[in-house]
């Protein structure tokens, strides 16, 4: 169980306001360690406490979320440990309490202002962990994996090429495959003896590129083909699934938009066969496939065909409820904010496709 090392409640961080967090880069409902350590542990305490004895473990993020960079937290190290120090106090013997140091090179190579640089915070921190403990650590932070390793630290590497967040919903909704990236990454940390983890926050949409990412790290030995007719069965669909993903995976690989629509044709009928895992799939590829059509033709450019086109569609499909729901009364609401969704989609698709 994760959590935020600095996170309150929205009520807590509206009725403390001298307790804020001064932050850079992410404007959560976190708290300042220093200024608000009682009223944090209240919460992230009674998590803890509810939690210990039938968990796992927990993971404490640091950083990103949550930064506070007031002069009380300035250095950032002793407050790191307080926090470590803190969170193993209330677990107790009960569970194991894990540490994800994020953003912790960014303190001293001091090109992200304006963080204060603080010199030795990978060693200083990393040191504090004992040996043979687990670290999630960032895939390109490679210093912070040379420490943690000669301080005899299991390395997990946090990779974040599965792309959860960078452009709001871009990189959620859209039905990606990224099979070769995916397998790419297991094999590289299979070579480096790393672990690997990656974020996601949209399963039904991502389902096939996160079996896979899971797949080929529990079975080396398993092939792409294999694992995704092992995904057809779980799901309680053909094989001819397989051959739809493979034929998705070939079209963000470059080939034509034929391969696209021959994969939409297959998904279609298998609704009807298994609605509750394949209706989100199916609306986002019917999605795609549509910003597809117009984007290579015109230079993926949003039109305003294309988004009444897909607002049609949109409001007869239960995926995209959060899209429409009381958006559709007023067309003067709707459109504008329909719109904005497929410019980021588009832009998305430009980056990937334009240069293609």
């Amino acid at each position: 169980m994760g959590f935020s090392a600095n996170c309150v409640p929205p009520h807590a961080w509206l009725a403390n306001p001298e307790q804020r967090a001064t932050e850079v880069h992410y404007n959560g409902i976190h708290l300042c360690w220093q200024r608000g350590k009682d009223t944090i542990t209240q919460f992230s305490g009674h998590l803890i406490e509810q939690f210990a004895d039938v968990a796992d473990g927990f993971i404490v993020w640091y950083a990103d979320p949550g930064l506070c960079i007031c002069e009380q937290c300035v250095p950032y190290t002793p407050v790191m440990l307080d926090i470590k120090q803190t969170y193993e106090a209330i677990a107790g013997d009960r569970a194991q309490v894990h540490h994800c140091p994020w953003w912790i090179w960014h303190f001293e190579d001091g090109t992200h202002e304006p963080l204060p640089v603080t010199p030795n915070i990978r060693r200083d921190f990393l040191s504090s962990l004992p040996a043979g403990d687990w670290v999630p650590l960032y895939d390109q932070d490679p210093k912070s994996i040379d420490i943690a390793r000669e301080l005899v630290l299991e390395v997990l590497s946090f990779a974040f090429f599965l792309d959860p967040e960078g452009g709001n919903e871009a990189h959620n909704v859209l039905p990606r495959t990224r099979f070769g990236r995916i397998e790419e990454a297991v094999t590289g940390a299979r070579e480096r003896d790393l672990g690997l983890l990656a974020y996601r926050l949209t399963p039904y949409t991502q389902m096939a590129q996160d079996w896979l990412f899971f797949r080929r790290q529990l079975y080396p030995g398993i092939s792409r083909e294999q694992a995704l007719e092992q995904l057809a069965r779980f799901i309680g669909v053909g094989e001819q699934l397989v051959e739809a993903l493979n034929l998705l995976d070939q079209w963000w690989e470059g080939r034509g938009i034929e391969a696209l629509r021959s994969a939409a044709e297959i998904i279609r009928p298998m609704v009807a066969e298994r609605p509750e895992y394949m209706t989100h799939l199916a609306a986002a590829l019917e999605v795609l496939l549509m910003l597809a059509e117009v984007g290579s033709v015109n230079g993926w450019q949003v039109t305003d065909e294309l988004v009444a086109k897909v607002q049609e569609y949109m409001e007869q499909t239960s995926t995209f409820t959060a899209f429409t729901h009381e958006q559709l009364w007023d067309m003067a609401r709707a459109r504008p904010f329909i719109r904005q969704r497929l410019e980021w989609w588009m832009g998305v698709l430009a980056a990937e496709m334009g240069g293609r």
